[in-house]
Formats: structure tokens, sequence, C-alpha cells
């Protein structure tokens, strides 16, 4: 071998072996990174022919970033049971949900992290269900602030 050959294939190994731990560095940096906000599922349930008068719940307003403060929004008179929406909340605050029945029915609630850290299944944070006939309900979790992908 020539020594022009010696030192070309000498970069290329070397070349090689950084492009590698470039690799290595971006999957970590990657897989370590925090969690920012997290997808969540709003979900209520009736019990009777009465339905829902309101349902009051917190969610980033739409066309903000993702990190930006949650306000509450109201759903007066939804005609959809079960009722549903899907919502983002920044990590470290709280996912709040206040159902209000009509007279005649009972109403549960659920929150569902849509996505468990990556995983394709869900996660139940609460699920409360109203004791009586026509008893508002409320559920609320406060959402991790220190999660990190590679958990």
């Amino acid at each position: 071998m020539t020594r022009k050959s010696v030192i070309t294939t000498v970069l290329v190994l070397l070349a090689v072996a950084l492009l590698g731990v470039g690799v290595v560095l971006a999957y970590d940096a990657f897989r370590t990174r925090k969690i920012d906000s997290y997808a969540i599922t709003y979900e209520v349930t009736v019990e009777g022919a009465g339905g829902i008068r309101k349902v009051e719940y917190t969610a980033v307003p739409d066309g903000q970033h993702r990190t930006a403060d949650p306000t509450t929004r109201t759903d007066e008179a939804p005609t959809a049971t079960p009722w549903s929406r899907d919502v983002i909340i920044p990590a470290g605050r709280q996912a709040r949900l206040v159902v209000t029945p009509a007279q005649d029915a009972v109403v549960g609630c659920k929150i569902v992290l849509d996505k468990d850290l990556g995983s394709p299944k869900t996660k139940t944070l609460t699920e409360n269900k109203a004791p009586a006939v026509g008893q508002p309900i409320t559920c609320s979790a406060t959402l991790d602030d220190d999660a990190r992908f590679g958990r």
C-alpha cells in the first residue's frame, strides 16, 4: 500500500467513527429530552335520560403553542353522549374536567393520557362517578413535569 492510500483509509475510518458517535449522541439526546406537554382525552358518560347541562375543561387555547397556559373552556348543553374532547395540557399543569348533569342523569368522568411515554397504550389518569342523580362531578390530575422519553 502506498502512503496516500493508507492516509485515505485512516481518514475514511475516522469519518465513519465520528459519524457513528454523532448518531449515538443524537439518539441519546432525543431519548432523554424532557416532555413539555401531553395529549389527553376528557371523557364523560351519562346514565339516565337527562343528559348533560354543562362541561367545563382546561386546555391550551386553539392556535397557541403546546406549552401555553391552559384556559377553561365551557361546552353548554352538549348533545353528544358519551362526550369527549382531545386536548393538550403542558407538563406540570392540571387537567381538570367539571361535569354538570341534567336533573335525571348520573354522570361519570375520566381523564386519559393518550400515549404513555411513547407506548401505543393509553393510561387512565383519573376517573370518577357521581354518587347520585343530578350531582356534578370533577376529575382532575396534575401531569408529570419530569417525564422523559427514555423511561
